[in-house]
């Protein structure tokens, strides 16, 4: 620290004891409390739902102070948000639900809902997160598969007898 010192004030006629003395405590109380930054942040999106059902996904909350999670408000994105992100802002989407929950591990969560089905495979949108310290924009795109229907694949007794008697015949 003091050589970073000696090179910083190089070229200074002199420096006055007190200044160097100030600028060592401070360097010794930022080492001893580093200042958290709170830099609130919204993870990737993982969808928990499938075409034509209720929309259920999760964003995970990055960088959340203790208790900070009561004090987050979550919504779509204004109209205004919309327009300056150059994103449409179809009726479907005011109808989303969002809700900040904390898991029994500590680890909070927005959560994203819909009470109808979801009609359209492709989503774009907003997530908008107020708090105390400021405002936080996220665009999500998303992608809903349609869902996965298992066929029986348990071959008919017909088709194996018809099988059988082909073989046995040649």
């Amino acid at each position: 620290f003091m050589e970073i010192l000696k090179r910083h004030t190089r070229g200074q006629k002199k420096v006055k004891n007190s200044s160097l003395k100030s600028m060592l405590r401070e360097s010794i109380l930022m080492a001893m409390f580093p200042m958290q930054a709170m830099a609130l942040g919204m993870g990737d999106i993982e969808i928990n739902s499938t075409l034509n059902q209720p929309l259920k996904a999760k964003v995970n909350l990055i960088e959340l102070g203790p208790g900070d999670a009561q004090n987050l408000i979550v919504s779509l994105g204004s109209n205004n948000a919309f327009i300056r992100a150059g994103i449409d802002r179809p009726f479907f989407l005011t109808k989303m639900r969002f809700k900040v929950i904390t898991n029994k591990a500590g680890k909070a969560f927005i959560q994203i809902t819909s009470r109808r089905p979801v009609v359209e495979p492709f989503l774009n949108f907003l997530v908008q997160v107020d708090w105390p310290k400021g405002r936080l924009f996220r665009e999500y795109t998303i992608l809903l598969d349609p869902p996965i229907i298992l066929v029986d694949s348990t071959p008919d007794e017909a088709v194996i007898s018809e099988q059988v008697a082909v073989n046995n015949a040649l």
